[in-house]
C-alpha cells in the first residue's frame, strides 16, 4: 500500500511485512513482533502514524508509529546518531491486574497480545557506536593474521588500559518545560534502529539495590517513582565512553496530555508537586533506613572484635549494649514496632509508614491530595527531622566509641576508621 505524501511503501507477502523507503527496491522486513504468515491486508492510520497489518491466521498486529521509517534513509546516510521524532504520550493511569501478567486463569485458548507500552516511546537509530580497547586490539590482531603477519605484543600499558574501559552507554535525558533535567533512560548500546520508552514518571527513591534475586514472583514490580504533570518535555540522545559524555542529538520536543476523562477541576501541577514531595520524604527515609541497617552491621563486627581485645574492658561491653538499645530505638521511630508488628497488634504510626500511606493510596490517582494525606505528610517531615538530628548525634556517639576500639588494640572492623 502506497502512502499519501510519503515515499514509503508497505507491501504484505507469504513470508510477512515488509517496507521500503524512497519507494525503491531496498525492501526491509519488520521483526517488531511481526510473524512470518501471509498478510492480507494492510491499512495505515494517518493520524497517529499507525500501520495495521491483517494475517491469513485471522490475528492482526500493529506497527505503533512508523514516522520514524519516513527518515530512516536520511539517517543511515549519516555519520551521526540520530534521535527522531517523538509522538505526543497520553497521561493517565494503567490498570494493572492483581495477579501474573496476562491472563492465566482464562487458560491458553484466550490469547491476547501485549499493549503498547506505556508513557512516551524514542525511536533512535545507532550508526556510531564507539569501540572498546579490547575490541580494537582484537580486529588489529585479526587483521595481522589474515595478512599471515605477527601479532605484536600491546604492551602492558595498553592491556592496563583494555581493564579498565567500559562498555559504551547509549543515554536519554528527558527535561522538563523549564529545562530542569528529570529522569535519565538507558537505551541499547548496539547499531541499529531501536525503541526506549519513557513510563512519564521520576527516578524510584528506593536505595539502589545491585543483587538479583533467584526467584521474584510475576505479580511483584518494579521500584518506581510518581507520575509527572502533563506539559511539555523534551528528550536529548547521549553516548558515554570511558567517563565521556557526548550529545548524538538535538533534544526533541513532545507534549504529555491528560487523557479527556480526567476531571475538569483537576490541578496537574499540584498532584504532580505533592507526589513529588512525598518521593523526596520517601528517598530520605529510605537512605536513612538502609543507613540505620549499616550500623546495625557495624555493631555485629564490633560484638565479634571485642571477644579478641584483651584491653577491652566492662565499660567498653556496656557501652556497646547502650548503642545497640539507641539504635533499635531509632529504627522502632523510622520503621515501627518489629515486637507488636509481629504478633498482629496495633502500634502508633511510624514515619515510613504514614509517607508509604500516601504513596500508596496517592500515587495511583489522578486526584488531589486529601486533607489526611496533607497531615499525615507534614507529621511525618517533623518527626523525621527530629529523627534525623538524633541520628546525627548517634553516630557522633558511635564514633567516639569506634576510637576508643582503636586505642584499646581491636582488630579492625567494617567502617571503621584507622
Amino acid at each position: 500500500q502506497d502512502h499519501k505524501d510519503e515515499n514509503l511503501l508497505f507491501i504484505g507477502t507469504e513470508y510477512g511485512l515488509y517496507f521500503s523507503y524512497n519507494k525503491g527496491v531496498n525492501w526491509v522486513k519488520l521483526k517488531a513482533g511481526v510473524p512470518t504468515i501471509p498478510f492480507r491486508d494492510i491499512e495505515l492510520h494517518e493520524r497517529d502514524d499507525d500501520l495495521v497489518g491483517a494475517t491469513f491466521g485471522r490475528g492482526f498486529y500493529v506497527l505503533d508509529d512508523y514516522s520514524a521509517l519516513r527518515n530512516i534513509s536520511e539517517a543511515m546516510k549519516t555519520t551521526s546518531n540520530t534521535l527522531f521524532a517523538v509522538r505526543d504520550a497520553w497521561w493517565y493511569i494503567p490498570a494493572v491486574p492483581s495477579q501474573a501478567k496476562g491472563m492465566p486463569t482464562l487458560g491458553s485458548t484466550s490469547y491476547a497480545a501485549e499493549n503498547p507500552p506505556f508513557g512516551a516511546v524514542f525511536t533512535y537509530y545507532v550508526k556510531d557506536l564507539p569501540k572498546t580497547a579490547k575490541v580494537e586490539r582484537k580486529e588489529t590482531a585479526q587483521k595481522a593474521r589474515k595478512q599471515n603477519a605477527d601479532v605484536p605484543f600491546p604492551g602492558w600499558e595498553k592491556l592496563r588500559a583494555a581493564a579498565t574501559d567500559s562498555k559504551p552507554q547509549v543515554l536519554l535525558l528527558v527535561r522538563d518545560e523549564a529545562d530542569n533535567p528529570i529522569r535519565w533512560m538507558e537505551g541499547v548500546a548496539k547499531n541499529g534502529l531501536h525503541r526506549t520508552n519513557w513510563d512519564l514518571k521520576l527516578p524510584a527513591p528506593n536505595p539502589i539495590n545491585l543483587t538479583t534475586p533467584a526467584f521474584k514472583p510475576p505479580w511483584v514490580g518494579d521500584a518506581e517513582g510518581p507520575l509527572v504533570a502533563p506539559g511539555k518535555y523534551t528528550v536529548e540522545l547521549f553516548m558515554e565512553h570511558n567517563g565521556v559524555l557526548t550529545s548524538q542529538s538535538t533534544p526533541q520536543t513532545f507534549m504529555v496530555k491528560p487523557v479527556p476523562t480526567a476531571a475538569s477541576d483537576t490541578n496537574y501541577k499540584a498532584v504532580a508537586a505533592f507526589q513529588q514531595k512525598t518521593s523526596d520524604m520517601m528517598r530520605a527515609i529510605a537512605s536513612a533506613g538502609r543507613k540505620t541497617g549499616e550500623m546495625n552491621e557495624r555493631l555485629k563486627f564490633i560484638t565479634a572484635a571485642l571477644k579478641q581485645t584483651p584491653k577491652a574492658s566492662a565499660e567498653h561491653f556496656a557501652k556497646l549494649k547502650a548503642l545497640k538499645q539507641t539504635l533499635k530505638t531509632l529504627q522502632t521511630r523510622l520503621w515501627g514496632d518489629p515486637i507488636r508488628q509481629g504478633l498482629d497488634e496495633s502500634t502508633s504510626p511510624s514515619i515510613s509508614g504514614r509517607v508509604g500511606q500516601v504513596a500508596y493510596g496517592h500515587w495511583e490517582t489522578r486526584q488531589m491530595p486529601t486533607q489526611t494525606y496533607r497531615e499525615n505528610l507534614e507529621i511525618a517531615a517533623r518527626d523525621f527531622t527530629q529523627f534525623k538530628a538524633d541520628f546525627q548525634t548517634y553516630l557522633q556517639d558511635f564514633e567516639k566509641y569506634e576510637a576508643a576500639l582503636e586505642a584499646a588494640g581491636a582488630p579492625y572492623t567494617k567502617g571503621r576508621k584507622f
